[in-house]
């Protein structure tokens, strides 16, 4: 899905035009190659407005989402290795004897977690 230009109020992650900022910290460099004054401008650019506020719950969403799915990533690294190469079908009552088990609660994170992602 691609955004206008209006609509982003004239944004492509850095500002269309070069800041003041952005030209300083090109002209304030000795740099031996265009890409290293380019690397300088695009480091001094401000954040495009609204990024930092939905990086931020992205990156919440991602922690939840690892806390619900990692009960059932270590339950899976605990199997014995014959259990490991287990078919996908195979029951997961019928491998998870050991102390590594996912929790009921464990279940509800997951649900919880995929439910607020949209799923």
């Amino acid at each position: 899905m691609s955004v206008s230009d209006t609509q982003a109020g004239g944004w492509v992650l850095v500002p269309r035009e070069p800041t003041e900022a952005m030209i300083e910290a090109f002209r304030d460099g000795e740099f031996r190659h265009f890409d290293q004054g380019y690397q300088a401008m695009l480091d001094a650019a401000p954040t495009a407005p609204g990024l930092a506020d939905e990086l931020a719950r992205l990156r919440a969403q991602k922690e939840k989402l690892v806390k619900a799915l990692k009960p059932f990533a270590d339950a899976l690294d605990a199997l014995t290795d014959d259990l490991r190469l287990c078919p996908d079908e195979y029951c997961v009552e019928e491998a998870l004897w050991q102390d590594e088990q996912p929790t009921i609660g464990d279940l509800r994170r997951a649900r919880a977690a995929l439910r607020e992602a949209g799923e």
